[in-house]
């Protein structure tokens, strides 16, 4: 990200500093002790805090860890307790400098005193964030269909809205001298749990210790870094707003001021551990702090972001209101802190000026094709023209429709890019059109709003390729097996979108060169049809232009027929309707 940019810093108080008793040193942590001791940083506790992290995992989601010099035991422990696949979908330590650098993906100074500290705050938020996106495309990969204790059923778009990233990075005592690291300071930890979406405009959770313990071993500083990135998780469940309880899990206890976003803890005065302990929001910053779509455009104006996920809010989430329903223009949706696709994902895109419902109804019968075809339900699934299906007759484990994002390029070919007030306006209007419209969402269970720069097919193709799921993407040393194909997208255009695609002009006027555009693109497309108004009504599907091709052109496209879709409706006259009653 750009450093530059004008971010919302953690505010550092003395009410976020809290001061508690050195952790027992009597038995390398096996001591039992009282399980309601909030004081109790045993093993044995630790394997209590796992458990209720497991039991709980429905209000945390799925965890992604990354530990760097301290807090192995959070990863072994809950590795090793019942149930942890339920939350856990990666533990990994980072034990060597060049470990820690390949995991973040980021070239970094492994050589001493080269003013990068890998025991530091940023270190942490960097392990934080390396693991949030691993976990996001963990999460991308799976495609079954679960329903959480609450009934709500978690499909391939909405599990990414719950994924949390934990980073851990420590220096902790190596030699005889108490509580010193091998640099001859006291040791010190840092961990960061950062959210997929904001909970009540916290995206980032943040802790700083210092361990001033002599008579402490390393093996209690990493058992006590472990209990506080458990707290971290314990806060996460919470949804940011804990209170003076301590009795589930016997955790350190904090109390979130709303009114800034910024979390402190309550002061208590003890010796031999200092923590430091706040939270602020990752997405919204500068001048646009209270608006995430504002924002999402200019980030992808400066060039910050390429793309931005926006995902529907449940109208039964911590955000909305009392009576279930969501206020102001763009609230209804929120922005995942770094974009990836689900690999059976459908792409919409459009300008969509204004969205209306024959956009909703292509959608509708993109998704509906499809189906039919992933389950063999059309009597010639290689051109896309079958005969009418009953789902009822498709067992409930094969039920899953693909997820559908509505894809807006922020940057057009031929005219200037939109202003971020003009994207927030058309964003807005999916929420009469689809968000508030029951018949819809029923038809279209798994969307999204996806913001992008690349207003051309193959800078689509090309930019997106970058948020599938790593088990899509080619890698020089493990090749795909032979049976296996490529990653594709599979975009919803329309019969003029497709003759533009297909339209020599526009590849130097060269027919191979289109031809070897297309084979190169890595791109399936769903067309649409229209209606033509020429001497007589023609409904165009698009198939005269694709006959002339070669038959594995063909068989990119899939056809709609006018019995799949068709919704006689232009977005240049609802546009004029709009003006005229403005006027």
């Amino acid at each position: 990200m750009d450093s530059t940019r004008n971010k919302k810093e953690p505010v550092h108080n003395t009410k976020e500093i809290q001061h508690i008793p050195c952790p027992s040193c009597d038995d390398d942590g096996e001591n039992d002790n009282s399980s309601n001791n909030k004081n109790d940083y045993s093993l044995v506790h630790l394997q209590r805090r796992a458990q209720w992290l497991i039991d709980h995992h429905d209000s945390i989601g799925k965890l992604c860890v990354a530990v760097a010099g301290g807090g192995g035991h959070a990863v072994s422990t809950l590795a090793a307790t019942p149930g942890a696949s339920q939350l856990l979908l990666e533990g990994t330590i980072l034990y060597d400098r060049a470990s820690f650098q390949t995991y973040v993906q980021k070239r970094l100074p492994l050589e001493r005193k080269s003013g990068f500290s890998f025991s530091s705050l940023e270190a942490a938020q960097m392990a934080s964030t390396r693991a949030l996106i691993k976990g996001l495309q963990l999460q991308a990969q799976t495609t079954t269909t679960t329903t959480s204790s609450s009934g709500h059923v978690n499909n391939s778009l909405d599990k990414l809205r719950y994924v949390v990233g934990v980073g851990s990075a420590s220096t902790l005592k190596t030699t005889t001298q108490g509580g010193m690291s091998k640099s001859g300071r006291p040791s010190h930890g840092n961990i960061v749990a950062t959210m997929a979406t904001a909970n009540k405009g916290i995206q980032q959770v943040c802790m700083q210790l210092t361990l001033n313990c002599p008579s402490q071993n390393r093996f209690q500083q990493d058992l006590f870094v472990s209990h506080m990135l458990f707290q971290i998780l314990e806060h996460v469940s919470n949804n940011n707003t804990m209170s003076s309880d301590t009795t589930n899990g016997g955790r350190v206890t904090s109390n979130s001021n709303s009114s800034n976003g910024e979390t402190s803890v309550d002061p208590r005065e003890f010796d031999g551990v200092t923590i430091e302990h706040w939270a602020s929001n990752n997405f919204n910053d500068g001048d646009n702090n209270d608006d995430p779509i504002l924002s999402a455009a200019h980030r992808i104006l400066s060039g910050e972001q390429k793309a931005v996920l926006l995902l529907p809010k449940s109208t039964t989430s911590p955000d909305s209101s009392e009576n279930g329903s969501i206020s102001s223009s763009c609230d209804f949706l929120e922005p995942l802190l770094y974009p990836v696709l689900p690999e059976n994902c459908l792409i919409f895109p459009g300008s969509f000026n204004p969205p209306h419902k024959g956009h909703i109804e292509l959608a509708k019968a993109a998704i509906d094709k499809l189906f039919a075809l992933d389950n063999n339900y059309d009597s010639n699934p290689s051109n896309g023209y079958g005969n009418s299906f009953d789902s009822a007759d498709i067992p409930t484990s094969q039920q899953q429709r693909r997820p559908l994002v509505f894809e807006i390029s922020i940057k057009n070919a031929d005219k200037p890019a939109m202003e971020p007030d003009e994207v927030a306006r058309r964003v807005a209007q999916f929420r009469e059109v689809l968000y508030n419209n029951s018949t819809a969402q029923d038809s279209i269970p798994q969307w999204g709003i996806l913001l992008t720069s690349a207003p051309l097919f193959a800078e689509k193709v090309r930019d997106l390729k970058q948020y599938a799921p790593p088990s899509l993407q080619p890698d020089p040393h493990f090749p795909l097996p032979s049976t296996s194909t490529p990653a594709r997208w599979s975009f919803v255009i329309g019969t003029d979108t497709m003759v533009r695609i297909l339209n020599p002009k526009y590849y130097n006027n060269d027919y191979d060169q289109m031809l070897q555009a297309q084979r190169s693109m890595g791109a399936d497309f769903v067309v649409g049809g229209r209606l033509e108004q020429t001497d007589k009504e023609t409904f165009v599907t698009g198939r005269e232009d694709l006959e002339r091709l070669p038959s594995d052109i063909q068989d990119m496209f899939v056809l709609l027929e006018e019995s799949d879709f068709r919704v006689d409706i232009s977005s240049t006259e609802l546009r004029a309707q709009q003006e005229q009653q403005t006027t």
